[in-house]
């Protein structure tokens, strides 16, 4: 169906050019079937993408996110590892961004001292 509707395409964009063609309908055809062959070859397979690599995080981090409470380590993924606005990980969790803010540099100043950064 596309050949044929790209066939009358052209014959409308090129009305001018048709008084000049013997046989029409043959050359429509071929239009058409040129069209076709088109959409009939095989298209090339895109490459697969490459897997997103992984950061390289500090080994202990783990073990020190987990002596936060929940709702620290919550606000502390979301804002800094997942780079979501501090107002939408408030509205998120139902509370207010200075909530947040508070949960952040309380969490933040844990993870310091569990991770012995200044």
């Amino acid at each position: 169906m596309d050949a044929a509707s790209d066939a009358i395409e052209w014959a409308l964009t090129n009305n001018d050019r048709l008084p000049e063609i013997d046989n029409l309908g043959g050359y429509l055809y071929r239009v058409g079937q040129t069209k076709a062959r088109a959409l009939l070859r095989p298209q090339p397979v895109p490459e697969a993408p490459m897997p997103p690599t992984i950061p390289m995080v500090e080994p202990q981090l783990p073990g020190a996110l987990n002596a936060l409470s929940e709702t620290q380590r919550v606000c502390v993924v979301m804002v800094h590892a997942l780079g979501y606005p501090q107002v939408e990980v408030a509205g998120m969790l139902g509370v207010s961004e200075s909530t947040v803010r508070t949960h952040l540099r309380r969490a933040l100043s844990t993870l310091r001292k569990e991770l012995n950064v200044e």
